[in-house]
């Protein structure tokens, strides 16, 4: 370790030295970075795959100590490690000696809390180890053998073999949580083998299965716990090694109310106040908020909200603050000042909280400056007022309460030219008159004429600025300016008509800006501006190409430069050979006037002009474009066919820029083609006369100084077809059903052949005959073959080139077939006559003979066999039962027909009709029955076969129906079916199978809480044929009719209890049972009573005097037992927070105040509540 923050207690560093001492590993703490390369060589050595841990020791006090190791001849060296503070190692060998540098001993490592020494071939014998370090530390000692033979551990770990024992599982026997929280439960389990848990809540899983390889821990998390989450939860622990479980009860409870209040809320006079006060849990039929309509100032002030809930109360104050909208006053509305003068406009802002105010000049803010001075009175300073500042002023006053504005209008003070003129003064009084004369000028501002903003002209050009003045007194003096500087006269720039035209003789670039035109009088000034634009005509940048012939290969890309520069940029068109071009997919002209092809073709050859174009002129570039491509072929049949003696030319036209040059090679690319093929002028190859030898693949290829292109052409030479075997006929004999293959081969033919099979001179198809087939188009096969494809057939064989024949005559032999062979069964009659039919088929016609019971039958005077095979006997008597064979025989096989006397089949009296089975059990059904032949036996259920080995636990055997397991199911009806040729009997047997009563989950006791007065209803849920007896226990007494508060229902599965009392509590058990068997459930029924008082204990009023002990009792009972809170005046008492002197007993009935004070008179209220209900009562105490 390079470091271990000082602390070599803390935790952390703790679990470094619990993994090193249980792997027999060392810590080694580094002080410098130059110790970890010699550390690292260190682990290098240690790591040896033969190196074998001897003792590990670990010491957690500082000190000496003796280590005895011993040590045998096998040992080929070991390794001595010390980590510790300033570690010292002395090692003594069997003979005594102490074991240094010079005899034996390796330093590997030797830092300031490091320390390894190594040992090789040491002597064998007891060695003796002393080792010293100041502080904790730990020794290692490792060993090799020279056969990499292991050698015994001795470490501070073992491992024992141990017989697993079953699991193990702690949880608490009871949680409690309150309502909505979040609450764990927690199953410690104990299992040295994997282990597999489950959750219940009562019988039904929740959860699982989960699977642990050991002991852990399962944790069940219950959320936004609820009443409803009350119950008993089971940890259930299945292992290899056996099963264990344990059960915890949940309990839910209402908690402490706690309040969420805004500290302070504020309200606008005249508007709704919403006080919000939400109680955590928030179960409450109410939202918590306090409405005020139309708050005025005197709702201001703090509120108290009060929360009573089951779980304690709580108070939270809030304070509510009233906010006045403000109102604001500016004077005056509006007024006149004089040029260059001075305003005020004052504005008085009111409102609650204090309104921040700020002034607006035609609706935009004013920032405080020499010119505008808003002094702290919020009144409104302008100084210099020109006829800029006139216009509409705004004060604006804003808080949390609102917005509100007041305005004010200002006009400048000016004379219209009507008031110019003379005007007198006159002063009167009884002795005279005298008057004064002044005469009234009004100056005017200039005013200028609109001119076009922008002026265009051609470089070298003269450029005229014209600046007329419409109105103006005085005459206003006319100035020029460019770009905001005075403008410098020279001999280029001429000022004409007293200022009025601005000429340049020859504009150039340098001459653009913007020239301004001012006109300057007493009452002011007026000015004008112009940008000029000087337009330079294209010219080329860089300097074009001299040579602009260019040539480029197919396919690689072009780019053409046309990078005109001018002003304004001039418009670029390019041509090819006079056709414009625009952007397209295959040119692009790109923003700087080039044109590019992405991918040239022979096609773009040409002329290319690029022509640039402005207001100023125009300029051209022409490039002379050739696009070389290599030789392409074009398209051709690639296959050509010539008949055996004929001549054929074979085409190989080319295209590529230059011309391409033609030649023919064999199919080896390399050979030239030899006589008798000549090329031709256009490149075509020509044979005169083919032979079969001239058939293969030939080359042709076209070359020019760019490339080539080649294909390979097939050229077939086309002969007749032969046939092997033509000119005879084929003789084939078969037997009717089998299949036979004509076979037609062709041989030595090109192209290939058609074949064309005829029947009779009729052509051969699926539609002529039944049962054929082309094999390929060489074979004929006929399948299943009968009479009718008897005859002649041919094969003909044709090519373009000729045909050839082969006939084949085709004779079918078919076996004897006697009409309806199967077995007869015939019923003989003494003295009647009897005729045996025996008809038959077959080519050639069959013979027929007859034998009884395996002899021949002769011909005589009572039995004779007609033409058509069938034997007759003129009078039957006994000797003529027994069993009849006809044959019938031909040279291609025979065929035999059997003919029995028959006795139609009986049930025998002793077959039982009835079978009564418990369920479980094995039966046999047998179904008796004689008949000649023996009758077949079918067994049926419910109207369908049983024809499996085995179903549903039913099995055949012989004629027997086993049925190894009787189940419910099974009950009903089975028919047994004999059949024999004489006939068909059947016969019914009904099964009975009787079966124990079944109740689903018996073992779980179904738990029900009724409150007192309410009925109660129990099913005994059972499943069961014969319908069981069923009685009813209550704590082991038998529930009878008698007892009329109790109603059973017709089978005794229900009772019914109408209004229960508290006597009907407890254990219910129903039983069920029949002749199979048994079965029961239990249901536990709790009657709850809601809280009831004993008003014969109760004191509604306590008089008791100061400082003297009082007791209030609450004699309320119920069941379950009711839960049970104080309060003294409305407001909850809780045990950890009352008085010193007052207590509440064990049970909460009573309320004990040692020695009663003015305090604690009032009236006092018992809530007790349970699950039924819930009750309140008030005593009243009166200190005397």
């Amino acid at each position: 370790m390079t470091g271990d923050c000082g602390n070599r207690s803390h935790p952390g560093y703790k679990a470094f030295e619990r993994i090193a001492s249980t792997s027999s590993g060392q810590i080694f703490h580094l002080e410098k970075r130059a110790d970890v390369s010699e550390v690292l060589n260190y682990v290098r050595v240690i790591v040896q795959n033969r190196k074998v841990s001897l003792i590990s020791l670990d010491r957690e006090i500082s000190g000496a100590h003796v280590i005895h190791i011993p040590i045998d001849s096998h040992l080929y060296e070991f390794t001595v490690s010390l980590s510790g503070d300033e570690p010292e190692i002395n090692l003594i060998d069997p003979q005594g000696q102490h074991v240094s540098e010079t005899n034996g001993l390796r330093t590997v490592l030797n830092l300031g809390n490091v320390l390894v020494y190594n040992v090789k071939t040491p002597k064998p014998g007891m060695w003796t180890l002393r080792t010293f370090s100041k502080g904790k530390h730990t020794v290692r000692i490792n060993g090799i053998d020279d056969k990499s033979h292991e050698f015994q551990r001795i470490s501070l770990t073992a491992i024992t073999g141990q017989i697993a024992a079953g699991p193990k599982a702690f949880m608490a026997s009871k949680y409690t949580g309150f309502r909505d929280s979040l609450l764990n439960l927690t199953c410690q389990v104990e299992s040295i083998v994997p282990f597999t848990l489950y959750w219940f809540k009562g019988s039904v899983q929740i959860a699982g299965p989960l699977f642990y390889r050991s002991s852990d821990s399962a944790v069940w998390q219950l959320a936004n716990l609820d009443p409803r989450d009350n119950g008993y939860y089971k940890c259930m622990v299945i292992s290899s090694s056996g099963n264990f479980s344990v059960e915890t009860y949940v309990e839910t409870k209402e908690p402490s109310p706690k309040l969420i209040a805004p500290k302070n809320v504020t309200a606008i006079f005249g508007a709704n106040a919403y006080l919000h006060c939400r109680a955590q849990p928030s179960r409450m039929m109410h939202n918590g908020t306090l409405r005020i309509e139309k708050v005025a100032l005197d709702n201001e002030g703090p509120y108290v909200c009060h929360v009573i809930t089951a779980g304690g109360d709580a108070t939270a104050e809030v304070y509510l603050s009233i906010l006045e909208p403000p109102e604001v006053l500016v004077e005056p509305k509006s007024f006149y000042f004089p040029d260059r003068g001075a305003f005020n406009i004052s504005c008085m802002a009111s409102g609650e909280p204090k309104p921040d105010v700020k002034w607006y000049f035609q609706s935009k803010l004013i920032d405080t400056s020499y010119k505008h001075y808003i002094t702290y009175k919020n009144e409104l300073l302008v100084r210099d007022a020109t006829r800029e500042n006139a216009g509409r002023y705004e004060c604006r006053a804003t808080s949390a309460a609102g917005t509100s504005s007041d305005f004010s209008a200002a006009q400048l003070a000016t004379l219209g030219l009507e008031e110019k003129g003379s005007y007198v003064c006159r002063a009167m009084n009884r002795f005279g008159s005298q008057e004064v004369s002044r005469q009234l000028v009004i100056t005017g501002l200039a005013v200028l004429a609109e001119i076009q903003p922008e002026e265009q002209v051609i470089a070298g050009r003269p450029l005229r600025i014209n600046c007329a003045v419409l109105v103006g007194n005085p005459k206003p003096i006319l100035k020029w300016f460019k770009d905001d500087k005075p403008l410098v006269i020279g001999s280029t720039v001429q000022i004409e008509n007293d200022g009025s035209s601005l000429i340049i003789q020859s504009a150039m670039p340098g001459d653009e800006g913007r020239y301004t035109c001012q006109a300057v009088n007493p009452a002011g000034n007026a000015t004008i501006s112009v940008r000029a634009s000087i337009i330079t005509p294209p010219v080329f940048e860089p300097a074009p190409l001299i040579l602009r012939e260019l040539i480029v290969k197919e396919g690689q890309t072009l780019n053409l430069p046309c990078n005109a520069v001018a002003k304004p940029k001039p418009y670029v068109s390019w041509t090819r050979d006079r056709r414009p071009l625009t952007t397209s997919a295959e040119y692009a002209i790109q923003p700087n006037g080039n044109l590019f092809i992405q991918q040239t073709s022979v096609q773009d050859s040409g002329v290319y002009v690029c022509k640039a174009l402005n207001l100023a002129g125009e300029i051209s570039l022409e490039y002379n474009v050739s696009v070389q491509a290599p030789p392409k072929l074009v398209h051709d049949q690639a296959h050509h066919t010539v008949v055996h003696g004929k001549s054929i030319s074979i085409k190989c036209q080319a295209n590529g820029m230059p011309m391409p040059t033609v030649r023919w090679f064999l199919e080896n690319g390399i050979t030239p083609v030899p006589p008798p093929f000549t090329i031709v002028g256009d490149g075509s190859l020509f044979l005169h006369r083919a032979t079969e030898k001239q058939s293969g693949l030939y080359i042709c290829r076209a070359e020019n100084v760019v490339g080539k292109d080649e294909r390979m052409v097939r050229l077939s030479v086309h002969t007749r077809p032969v046939v092997a075997g033509s000119g005879e006929k084929r003789l084939l004999t078969t037997r009717i059903n089998e299949t036979v293959t004509l076979s037609c081969p062709a041989i030595s033919a090109d192209p290939k052949p058609s074949w064309k099979w005829m029947y009779e001179n009729r052509l051969v198809n699926y539609s002529l005959l039944q049962n054929i087939r082309f094999l390929g188009d060489d074979a004929l096969q006929i399948s299943r073959v009968s009479a009718e494809h008897s005859g002649t057939y041919s094969c003909t064989v044709s090519n373009i080139v000729g045909n050839d024949t082969v006939l084949f005559h085709l004779k079918v032999e078919e076996p004897p077939k006697i009409n309806n062979n199967a077995a007869e069964m015939v019923t003989l009659v003494k003295g009647m006559k009897l005729l045996l039919q025996c008809q038959s088929s077959g080519i050639p016609p069959p013979t027929i003979s007859w034998r009884r019971n395996g002899l021949e039958i002769i011909p005589n005077g009572v039995e004779t066999i007609q033409n058509d095979g069938s034997l007759l006997i003129h009078e039957v008597n006994m000797l003529h039962s027994g069993s009849y064979k006809c044959t019938a025989k031909n040279t291609a096989g025979y065929d035999v027909k059997e003919i029995l006397s028959a006795e139609p089949p009986t049930i025998l009296p002793s077959t039982k009709n009835v079978y009564s089975v418990v369920q479980g059990q094995k039966t046999s059904l047998k179904c008796l029955v004689k008949g000649t032949p023996k009758p077949m036996i079918m067994w049926y259920r419910k109207l369908l076969p049983i024809v499996t080995k085995v179903e549903d636990n039913i099995r055949l055997s012989g004629d027997e129906l086993l049925i190894d397991g009787v189940k419910g199911n099974h009950q009903g009806l089975f028919t047994c079916k004999a059949i024999n040729d004489a006939g068909v009997v059947t016969h019914d047997i009904l099964v009975n199978v009787t079966v124990p009563p079944l109740i689903k989950d018996p073992d779980i006791v179904v738990s029900e809480s009724v409150t007192l007065g309410s009925p109660i209803t129990l099913y005994c849920p059972i499943y069961s044929t014969p319908t069981p007896m069923v009685k009813w226990y209550l704590e082991n007494r038998l529930l009878t009719a008698a007892d009329s508060r109790i109603h059973f229902s017709s089978d005794d599965r229900r009772i019914i209890i109408p209004a229960s009392t508290a006597l009907d509590g407890g254990t219910y058990r129903c039983v069920a049972s029949n002749s199979a068997g048994e079965a029961s459930k239990n249901f536990r029924i709790d009657i709850a009573v809601a809280p009831t008082l004993d008003e014969s204990k109760l004191h509604k009023r306590i008089e008791v005097l100061l400082n003297r002990s009082a007791v209030i009792k609450c004699p309320i009972y119920g069941n379950p037992n009711p839960d049970i809170n104080w309060l003294l005046n409305g407001r909850f008492l809780k045990s950890g927070s009352l008085r010193t002197g007052i207590r509440i007993s064990n049970d909460k009935k009573e309320l004990i105040i040692e020695q009663a004070e003015i305090q604690d008179e009032g009236t006092y209220t018992c809530v007790a509540s349970n699950t039924a209900g819930t009750l309140e009562v008030d005593s009243s105490l009166i200190l005397l």
